[in-house]
């Protein structure tokens, strides 16, 4: 009954792939089932010895992971015992604001054409 009682202590078996450089040993992982894309990706960057943090996003049949293993499992209605597959890349950041032109007329289009270039937009 204490097993049952606590659910915070299950775990979930994980098999993680991915197409980005930072490949982890084919092996099956027991990953507690409260974890999160954030600690996914510390366990990534731990077990790669990565000397800088890289952050990692994860897809579990084709969808991002947004919130807990577990909640993705109670949604879809996935038992304990079945194992995932999670594929992980790369985070993109936001773009950061590198700087604004102030201008005192109003932009109503830009042309981006580069001579010489085929003009796809007839």
């Amino acid at each position: 009954m204490a097993a049952n009682a606590d659910s915070s202590a299950a775990s979930h078996p994980v098999v993680f792939k991915t197409s980005t450089k930072y490949v982890l040993p084919p092996s099956k992982y027991l990953i507690p089932a409260t974890w999160g894309r954030f600690q996914l990706s510390q366990l990534v960057n731990k077990a790669l010895s990565l000397p800088t943090p890289t952050p990692f996003d994860f897809l579990i049949n084709g969808e991002l992971l947004h919130g807990t293993i577990k909640e993705w499992c109670e949604e879809r209605g996935i038992q304990e015992e079945d194992t995932l597959e999670l594929e992980y890349f790369e985070s993109l950041m936001p773009p950061k604001h590198l700087g604004s032109f102030e201008s005192d007329n109003w932009a109503g289009s830009i042309d981006c054409r580069l001579p010489g270039y085929a003009d796809f937009s007839k």
